[in-house]
């Protein structure tokens, strides 16, 4: 098939590279569409204003561009991911052209994400908990469960670096929920280190970088845990696709349960979880001396992701379903 697709390519950790790398692994002609734009460093308060204002200027015209490439390039199937800057009466053009795939991968239902739904031929969101009320809206059996991936050969394991060590590791935005639970374990006596976007306290060991690729790849070989906190740990069938990239660079990873983390990985056996900070300490006291333990659980999760949720079974299930909506 030849296949738009719509996304996030400006930065290097941006999940539409590996879709469109495995895309056309799989014999597929992808063309990228630049949908929206996120920074390649930490932003500080003006400067995350300034780009915002600017990136939605630069949005205006975006529409415009996107149907004029599927008039000219006639794809099989545009595929739209996340489109926060696009708007949705753009995908109902669309879908008069050619079939439109949504492809949403956060926890909130926002009123772009209805509407791009509704306006698709196919949607479909890595949270379980999303699929009743965007059938409801769309009003057709056309909304399916999709994990996002690993990539094997991006996602591995890496050499211990001195930099990275600490007891346990957070990669990450800033939220009250997470700050209360690394602030726990740095009261605790571990020591904690963070990497993200700004907005972290500064006592708390937050280094001011990203960690994607060979950085993440480090922070997992050097940090004894790695800590999960999802964006939300309250919807079923809804976690951080930093699950399985840790599990994929061989991290020990303790992270926050959500409903149904059991029909994915094993507890104790893939990675360990935690239901509230109390618990998340206990476990920490757990496991954090036990060497072997802990190499064992990463092994043991690093073999299941690469069995089961990479990027490429990912998108044969995805143009799979696309191809049998076609037919």
């Amino acid at each position: 098939m030849k296949i738009i697709l719509a996304g996030v390519f400006n930065v290097p950790w941006s999940t539409n590279h590996f879709m469109q790398k495995h895309l056309e692994r799989l014999g597929h002609q992808v063309l990228p569409f630049e949908l929206d734009w996120s920074h390649p460093r930490p932003l500080a308060l003006n400067e995350r204003l300034w780009f915002k204002l600017s990136s939605s200027i630069k949005a205006q015209s975006l529409g415009r561009k996107l149907l004029g490439l599927a008039r000219s390039q006639e794809p099989d199937a545009v595929v739209i991911v996340k489109g926060k800057r696009l708007d949705p009466g753009i995908t109902k053009q669309l879908a008069r052209q050619t079939l439109v795939a949504y492809r949403y991968m956060d926890a909130p239902l926002h009123r772009y994400v209805a509407e791009h739904s509704k306006a698709s031929h196919l949607t479909f969101v890595t949270g379980e908990h999303l699929i009743k009320p965007l059938s409801r809206i769309t009003g057709r059996g056309n909304v399916h469960h999709l994990l996002e991936g690993c990539d094997p050969e991006v996602h591995k394991p890496a050499g211990y670096a001195e930099n990275y060590v600490c007891d346990v590791a957070f990669v990450g935005a800033p939220a009250p929920d997470r700050i209360d639970l690394l602030r726990a374990c740095h009261q605790a006596g571990y020591k904690v280190k963070i990497w993200g976007q700004p907005g972290w306290p500064r006592d708390l060991g937050y280094t001011g970088e990203f960690a994607y690729g060979q950085g993440l790849a480090r922070v997992c070989a050097s940090a004894r845990i790695v800590l999960g906190v999802n964006s939300r740990n309250d919807c079923p069938g809804y976690f951080s696709d930093r699950a399985l990239l840790v599990l994929a660079c061989r991290g020990f990873h303790l992270t926050h349960y959500v409903p149904g983390l059991e029909n994915y990985f094993e507890d104790g056996r893939h990675l360990v979880w935690f239901r509230d900070q109390t618990e998340m300490l206990k476990k920490i006291n757990e496991y954090i001396q036990q060497d072997s333990a802990r190499s064992e659980i990463a092994g043991a999760g690093q073999s299941l992701v690469y069995q089961k949720y990479t990027w490429e079974r990912s998108l044969q299930t995805m143009t799979g379903t696309i191809e049998q909506k076609k037919s």
